[in-house]
């Protein structure tokens, strides 16, 4: 085993100037030499919609671990599941981002870790939604 060799990388999707278009990261680095890099990949894609949902869990789990949220346009479902500690040397984003192309509306649901489950309908396209806990 070389000792002077101490490589990994790391990557998550992200929206870091919150335009709604996500950003593939991969964060490199090699120990003894010194090297450490990160990339991020553009994404160029322009005109399509969006929504960010950013979920606010009750206390002690306010990130909201475990969260499943579906975003739903024309009959068709989209998924994502809160998680800590996703990947590998890294984390994804609470804050979820949903492709709409070119719908400009949309409905949430969120199933909260306990079971109880929250919805909103006709959603505009294109913001950020702060969606509270029903406890909250």
């Amino acid at each position: 085993m070389n000792d002077d060799l101490d490589w990994f990388a790391s990557s998550i999707w992200t929206d870091p100037n919150e335009d709604g278009e996500q950003k593939f990261t991969v964060g490199n680095r090699l120990y003894r030499n010194e090297t450490y890099a990160g990339t991020l990949w553009r994404n160029d894609l322009s005109g399509k919609n969006y929504l960010r949902v950013k979920l606010n869990g009750r206390p002690p789990d306010t990130a909201a671990a475990g969260a499943r949220i579906t975003l739903s346009v024309n009959d068709e479902d989209q998924l994502r599941e809160i998680m800590i500690g996703s990947n590998f040397t890294s984390q994804n984003p609470l804050t979820q981002v949903f492709g709409l192309g070119r719908n400009t509306e949309a409905n949430i649901m969120v199933e909260w870790p306990h079971g109880q489950i929250g919805t909103m309908d006709n959603v505009s396209a294109n913001q950020l939604i702060p969606f509270e806990h029903l406890d909250n």
